[in-house]
């Protein structure tokens, strides 16, 4: 049985071999394994004069390990009476407008946790314009007739922002107070997260890790923390690797002492049920993402914004929690390593290597066209040469990749721009292509 100063150590080992190519200035890590829990820190918290050792208090952007949180807060709720995960959200919000009549209607807690609204998984616009106040998260849901519907409500998968923000709306108007005030009452308090706050404002001065870019090679820091209000609720709680162990233990089923229990078992157990397919080698819950096919099951999030990169990882038939924070843009590539480490050589579960295939020139064709993407302008599907190539243009993506096929309908970028982008086509009931999905968003066809 790996113990937790073992499985810290492991971690440690890998963080300290990639750290020096990989340049993230601050690293928090830690573990729980057998009942244990340990943590530490590798790095600064910020480069130059301004930086102290990051340890497992020292506190960093979460990103979007913040929607199992949020997840874990509305299950409450749904125990409690308060939600129903299947009632349709116009009943609690009537003002509710979207571009789609059908998704009104139908749109429910539940396919907002799974990531299966349809609806365009980004916000093309300014955020920040919504405000700091208390209505800033009722401003920007009021404004939802914006947003394109992407596919028919419960069809497909498609990683969206803009659902956990529709979702953190419900839970205000479920309590009658802020999302914030209702994690802190709900989720925080009961499971002493004493260093987790809602805003860079709120922390605690010198513990907050500092966001870093890579500028010609190199991190330097970013000099802003801003986040807009409006979306904390996918992706805007600041916490520490120590904290975020303990709400880790929750969810392995063994909650520390000293915690108050804030889900029944039945309930962590459903955040947990992995229930549609999320893309090669992925499942989604209502919580986590899970590994398809992981013996011991073994489920996670990971979240990346603008100098920083997070990841969880749970084994829970193991009772084995790994968390790595990371205060820079390519943190995520350690997260990953440490993530393949240690399924690899704790748990023994291996990734089957996936094969390259050929795919027919007819097979091709029916995929090329245009798309709408969340934050894209356009993008344009063709084949160049018998290879399908994948053109983007928009403020954040921008080139051409060439792919090369796993399946007639999944596709890996292996050449020119968005290199390792992941891309699935998506068929209808009638075996038309109308969908795509690049880097886990939502596309449709243009007509």
């Amino acid at each position: 049985m790996t113990t937790a100063d073992d499985l810290l150590a492991l971690v440690g080992s890998v963080i300290a071999q990639g750290q020096p190519a990989n340049g993230t200035p601050g690293i928090g890590y830690g573990v729980i394994a057998g009942g244990e829990v340990r943590s530490s820190g590798f790095g600064v918290t910020a480069l130059g004069d301004e930086g102290s050792p990051v340890t497992g208090r020292t506190q960093f952007r979460l990103c979007s390990i913040t929607k199992p949180m949020t997840s874990t807060l509305a299950l409450g709720l749904v125990e409690e009476g308060l939600l129903d995960l299947d009632e349709p959200v116009v009943r609690r919000i009537p003002e509710l407008s979207l571009a789609d009549a059908a998704a009104r209607e139908s749109v429910t807690l539940r396919h907002l946790l799974l990531h299966t609204s349809g609806l365009e998984g980004e916000w093309r616009g300014d955020l920040e314009g919504y405000g700091a106040g208390e209505d800033a998260l009722a401003g920007l849901v009021a404004d939802y007739g914006k947003l394109g519907q992407y596919a028919p409500v419960g069809r497909f998968w498609g990683y969206c922002n803009t659902g956990y923000w529709l979702a953190g709306r419900l839970i205000e108007v479920a309590t009658g107070t802020s999302y914030e005030e209702a994690l802190r009452q709900r989720v925080l308090a009961p499971l002493g997260m004493r260093d987790t706050v809602l805003s860079a404002a709120e922390a605690t001065p010198g513990l907050l890790a500092q966001p870093h870019a890579v500028r010609q090679g190199e991190p330097v820091p970013i000099g802003s923390l801003a986040f807009p209000r409006c979306r904390v609720s996918s992706g805007g709680v600041i916490s520490s690797v120590d904290d975020l162990l303990r709400f880790a233990a929750v969810h392995l089923g063994e909650p520390l002492p000293g915690t108050t229990a804030v889900l029944p078992d039945h309930r962590v157990a459903q955040l947990r049920d992995p229930v549609v397919d999320a893309g090669p080698g992925e499942r989604q819950s209502l919580g986590w993402a899970t590994v398809a096919g992981s013996d011991p099951l073994v489920v996670g999030h990971s979240g990346s914004y603008t100098g920083y990169a997070t990841r969880l990882l749970l084994a829970p038939e193991a009772g084995i929690a790994v968390a790595v924070l990371t205060n820079g843009d390519p943190g995520g590539a350690l997260a990953i390593a440490v993530r393949d480490a240690v399924r690899r050589e704790v748990l023994g579960d291996t990734v089957a290597e996936r094969e390259n295939v050929e795919v027919t020139p007819a097979d091709l064709e029916r995929l090329t066209g245009d798309y709408v993407h969340p934050s894209v302008d356009r993008t344009q599907v063709r084949v160049e040469d018998g290879r399908l190539a994948i053109e983007m243009k928009g403020p954040k993506r921008d080139g051409v990749g060439w792919c090369r096929a796993w399946t007639p309908l999944e596709f890996t970028v292996t050449e020119g721009s968005f290199g390792g982008t992941e891309i699935q086509f998506l068929p209808g009931p009638d075996g038309s292509v109308d969908q795509m999905r690049i880097g886990q968003r939502l596309g449709r066809r243009l007509a």
